[in-house]
């Protein structure tokens, strides 16, 4: 029995560590999902108010331009979030990020990665406002099976959502620790 499971062990190992080096290189679409928890700071007319949290899901499709570069976007990413004192409501947000990411290549199944973001998002309470938005992660993908990816992450992005007639900042800082599964295909 032991000899039948060091077998398998060995054969799940090399499939993954032959099938690994297809992530990454150019030409691969990678194509998933995150959750992520978060801790979010509102600013409003200058003043910094108590933190709240959230759950926040968003689908996210990338392209390798060349190995180890990946460009994508996250083309729906809706929260809904009642925020503390001052500003008493709850606001829904939706946003489109497009994003870039370097992962760094190694010989196994993780991969670290950086990645820069940039969006565009709309708050509404009733009254709406939007503006841009970017932000940075880092990260690392192990690859759990043939083709299959759990992300774990750590991010910031920062929200303007300035009405028109406010004269100082509206928007959120937003700090959270995501985990998210994809898939990629060559």
């Amino acid at each position: 029995m032991e000899r039948l499971l060091s077998v398998f062990f060995v054969l799940i190992l090399t499939s993954t560590l032959a099938l690994s080096q297809e992530f990454g290189k150019e030409g691969v679409i990678e194509f998933g999902g995150n959750a992520s928890f978060q801790s979010t700071t509102p600013v409003a007319e200058g003043e910094t108010g108590d933190a709240t949290t959230t759950i926040m899901l968003s689908p996210t499709v990338g392209y390798f331009v060349i190995d180890g570069v990946e460009v994508g976007v996250d083309p729906l990413s809706y929260t809904s979030v009642s925020y503390p004192k001052p500003i008493d409501k709850t606001y829904s947000t939706i946003g489109f990020w497009a994003f870039g990411a370097y992962h760094f290549m190694t010989m196994g199944t993780t991969y670290p990665y950086v990645q820069a973001l940039v969006g565009y998002t709309s708050a509404s309470n009733g009254k709406s406002a939007s503006g841009l938005a970017y932000g940075a992660a880092i990260g690392a993908k192990f690859e759990v099976a043939s083709g299959l990816l759990i992300n774990a992450s750590a991010q910031y992005r920062f929200y303007t959502y300035t009405p028109e007639d406010a004269d100082k900042r509206w928007g959120d800082n937003v700090l959270s620790l995501g985990v998210g599964i994809s898939g990629f295909l060559k």
